[in-house]
């Protein structure tokens, strides 16, 4: 965030559009209709992944730079020599840094997440997260993610391995989503 590299062309749906209610209750119906392990769950959590969806704001064109868009745990490895290695470059371009870097704390526990928010400040990281529509990157892609596995999981073309791995995302992330009570727990970790 520090190199704020232009950003170039707009954000794409995926980092920046909610899946929105018709699209949520149509997964929901596909997943039923398939009698889905996932659908159970999926039921469940539908009324907080919907009501989720109402923090998405539209990007800020004057506060795009290019950023890496998948930041987790997964894509950040420590050297050899006791630095930071980014993997897995293939989904940067558009974002706002604070909108990354709610999406990289969403990926947290609240204690890793309010320790990896004072580190990025302490280091300089020009982002700060302040309010829930700074979790719009995080809302969009956990929905598009739900969508996208569980279409794939259903898809009779689908290798059995993308099946099961697929089933394996949806149990993960229905267990543990991105609420609005989350958010404000997030918030209030940041804060502190």
């Amino acid at each position: 965030h520090g190199v704020g590299h232009p950003a170039a062309g707009p954000v794409a749906d995926w980092f920046a559009t909610p899946l929105g209610a018709d699209g949520w209750r149509a997964l929901l119906a596909a997943g039923e209709r398939a009698g889905a392990a996932w659908a159970g769950p999926l039921r469940d959590r539908l009324p907080d992944l919907i009501a989720l969806d109402a923090v998405v704001r539209p990007p800020e064109p004057s506060r795009l730079t290019t950023c890496h868009r998948d930041l987790n745990r997964e894509n950040v490895r420590r050297a050899t020599d006791g630095g930071i290695v980014v993997l897995d470059w293939e989904n940067s371009g558009p974002c706002q840094p604070e909108r990354e870097l709610a999406a990289l704390l969403a990926d947290l526990t609240l204690p890793e997440a309010a320790a990896a928010y004072r580190a990025y400040r302490s280091a300089g990281g020009p982002a700060e997260v302040t309010g829930p529509a700074d979790f719009s990157t995080a809302v969009a892609v956990q929905g598009h993610l739900l969508d996208f596995y569980g279409r794939r999981s259903l898809d009779p073309a689908t290798w059995a391995e993308d099946v099961r791995r697929s089933h394996d995302r949806l149990a993960a992330m229905l267990a543990n989503p991105l609420t609005l009570p989350a958010v404000d727990a997030l918030l209030d970790a940041c804060r502190r």
